[in-house]
């Protein structure tokens, strides 16, 4: 390996580093709190209401920016959003720290969800970009394995740093952490992440600068990332070009600078147009980006205008809000928060849904900028891994909370030792999605099913356990059933998003995997809306333990319900490609480490 192709490597590397560690805080933030909410309620005197808004501000703004941020990186850049997104992320925690009423803290915890929403997505736009094939499965395993290991030791982090700070005070070190981790990061992202200008040239990161933009003398490269030199060029199908002559996918000669691409578009002179319109000059050029680039070295890359869909990001936000808010607001026993009348909103939902479907394919069939691609919708992978994403989130999101509550509210246990229950899990989580991630292009769906159906083995375990166990077996049989449900966790995680993400266009890559996400929070939140009904309707004539077994019955069901759509969907990949296991081709991206 050259020294300039080591560099690059270890650039992609860092680059992964970073970003994980962005994704990695914003996923402990959804779980670190919980455990902190007795010391918040003591230090703020906040009552049910406010402690729950504390909760599902966060998540609420955070599924709300998703899709309109996933948009954003992929239209003007990942990099940018995601350095404004971390930034944005640790002001906002620093507040939250410092808050003195539980309105602030609400305020505070409001635009830290927006921030994560803002640069969570960029995520997997970044590994969508910067890898294929078997590195890009280990990127997405690596992901779902931070993800999984943030979610699982939350609550230890938190009681530990409760236990260091006091039960009043203890809870702003949960916010100041985050901090600690979001400034380095911002530094490093902004000298390592790929330059927007490297994004909309679509280079391969091995080849040309260190910016990824693989073009010299003269050339360019079109999605598949395949660098040119010297007047010679390649378009996606691999077919060469010489001496100014050659063809792109359709098959159309082109000769001394003249010709047309695959629109039937003439190009002269070396100046044209590509299949979007959009214009080359000096012989240089990329297909698809929605950029012109000149001077031929790859760096002058300018911008052409880009349309961001306004009226689809509004017509989603609201939408979004509409969906969770009854869930979100259910207050911490399950009671109305806004009263009968916030379950109107999912008769707006009913209305937005068919009009935002009109509008974007409007909008796509006319800009070809929509928010969200119709085409996106019309990937039969991609719906089945977006159904599989909610269902499983839905059963699996609030089996951390109620085991919290049951052990801290139940049995007495402090924040500290609450955490050291799931321990186990945590270390469970991340040694199955990092087997999986070098699993699933070999086993494909199949190991989506083996997860969830491991998963839905940890529920039924830990919900015998919390009926039946005597009390003081209770925490150390939690802890083993956690691992049960932690492992499969694992094992579904990141490969259902590798396999969903496979075969989207990497212009795509962030919006994709923004919409994917917000199947995932729209999941959890149903999960949690439900789950925390029954927990609080039963536990007053019922004792913690029992309500909470009761409450769990939910995510049974919905668990198994969500086996038969992976079942499905594994049959379908299997007829669609019966002699892949995993994603074929895996999509457009540039090489792995």
């Amino acid at each position: 390996m050259t020294s300039a192709a080591g560099h690059r490597d270890r650039r992609r590397l860092g680059a992964l580093a970073v970003v994980l560690s962005g994704g990695f805080i914003t996923m402990l933030d959804v779980s670190i709190v919980n455990v902190a909410l007795p010391s918040i309620e003591r230090s703020l005197h906040a009552g049910p209401t406010q402690l729950q808004l504390i909760v599902a501000g966060y998540t609420l703004a955070f599924g709300l920016a998703l899709v309109p941020a996933g948009r954003l990186g992929d239209v003007h850049g990942r990099r940018v959003l995601f350095v404004a997104g971390l930034a944005a992320f640790g002001l906002t925690s620093l507040g939250a720290g410092l808050a003195s009423s539980d309105v602030q803290l609400s305020v505070c915890r409001l635009i830290q969800g927006a921030a994560a929403g803002v640069l969570n997505p960029q995520v997997a736009g970044v590994i969508q970009q910067m890898f294929k094939g078997a590195p890009r499965a280990r990127a997405f395993g690596l992901f779902g394995g931070v993800a999984g290991l943030a979610t699982a030791i939350g609550p230890l982090i938190g009681g530990v740093l409760i236990a260091v700070g006091g039960p009043v005070h203890g809870w702003r070190l949960v916010f100041f952490v985050n901090v600690l981790v979001a400034a380095p990061a911002a530094v490093a992202a902004a000298r390592l992440l790929p330059s927007a200008a490297a994004q909309s040239a679509r280079g391969d990161a091995t080849r040309g600068p260190a910016d990824g933009i693989g073009q010299r003398d003269g050339c360019g490269a079109d999605g598949s990332g395949i660098g040119q030199g010297d007047g010679r060029d390649a378009d996606g199908s691999g077919i060469g070009q010489r001496a100014g002559r050659g063809a792109d996918g359709s098959g159309i000669g082109l000769r001394d600078g003249r010709g047309a691409d695959g629109s039937g578009i003439g190009q002269r002179a070396g100046r044209g147009a590509d299949g979007s319109g959009i214009g080359q000059r000096d012989g240089c050029g990329a297909g698809g980006s929605g950029t012109w680039q000149e001077s031929g070295d790859g760096r002058g890359v300018k911008r052409a205008p880009a349309r961001m869909d306004w009226t689809g990001v509004l017509l989603i936000g609201l939408a979004v809000v509409a969906f969770m808010a009854p869930f979100v607001l259910s207050g911490d026993r399950g009671a109305d928060m806004l009263g009968a009348q916030r379950w109107l909103s999912l008769v707006l939902v009913a209305g937005l849904i068919p009009l935002l479907w009109w509008w974007e394919g409007r909008y796509q069939r006319r800009f070809r900028a929509a928010v969200i691609n119709p085409a996106l919708l019309h990937n039969s992978g991609f719906r089945y891994g977006a159904a599989v994403g909610l269902g499983f989130f839905a059963a699996l999101t609030s089996i951390m909370l109620v085991v919290t509550l049951v052990l801290q509210r139940g049995l007495g246990y402090s924040a500290l030792e609450a955490g050291l229950v799931v321990i186990p899990g945590s270390i469970a989580s991340a040694t199955a999605s990092w087997f999986a991630g070098k699993l699933v292009l070999r086993l494909g769906r199949r190991l989506v099913v083996l997860g969830v159906a491991v998963a839905g083995i940890g529920l039924v375990a830990t919900e015998a356990v919390l009926r039946l166990a005597p009390d003081a077996w209770v925490g150390p049989a939690l802890a083993l059933t956690m691992c049960i449900t932690a492992g499969g966790s694992g094992i579904v995680v990141a490969p259902n998003q590798s396999l969903t993400l496979a075969r989207i266009p990497r212009d795509d890559g962030g919006t994709a995997g923004a919409v994917l996400q917000v199947a995932q929070r729209v999941g959890a939140c149903i999960g949690l809306a439900v789950v925390l009904a029954g927990f609080f309707t039963e536990r007053a004539s019922h004792g913690a333990r029992i309500a909470a077994a009761d409450a769990l019955l939910a995510s049974i069901a919905i668990n198994a319900l969500t086996l038969i759509i992976a079942i499905a969907d594994a049959r379908r990949a299997k007829q669609e490609d019966p002699g892949a296991g995993g994603p074929s081709g895996g999509g457009a991206g540039g090489s792995g480490p």
